[in-house]
């Protein structure tokens, strides 16, 4: 499989791997890719998050970065933390963006099951009293 990668999703990385949040704000706006993965399956916020640049790590995140997306070797963004012993990124994926990430994940599901059967109940509804009518 051949990986093509743009020059403005190279960009990213390299804003990524020296904490450049302002240059990840113009590609932003020119139209980028939060979750493009490099030729090893790397994302922005893994780059970021094994540099220890915080700040970038909580920018990505803000902006749509998906925490659970593994590179070649298995690696999400805590893993690449971890490898590089970033000890104030771990703290901040453990104790505040991987719990925020995993409750919007239960409220959207929570919502979309929710929505669901009240469409089933209501079908069940409108069924019943189709058959009052006939």
């Amino acid at each position: 499989m051949t990986v093509t990668i743009t020059e403005d999703q190279f960009r990213i990385y390299y804003a990524a791997y020296f904490g450049d949040v302002e240059m990840m704000d113009n590609l932003r706006i020119l139209g980028w890719n939060v979750n493009g993965q490099d030729y090893d399956g790397r994302t922005a916020v893994g780059i970021a998050a094994s540099e220890g640049h915080l700040n970038v790590v909580k920018y990505l995140i803000s902006k749509g970065a998906d925490l659970n997306i593994k590179d070649a070797r298995g690696n999400d963004a805590l893993g690449d933390a971890r490898r590089e012993n970033r000890t104030e990124v771990i703290n901040y994926l453990v104790n505040e963006a991987l719990i925020l990430v995993y409750c919007l994940d239960y409220e959207q599901q929570f919502f979309a099951k929710g929505v669901q059967q009240a469409i089933g109940v209501f079908n069940r509804k409108f069924e019943d009293l189709s058959i009052l009518i006939n």
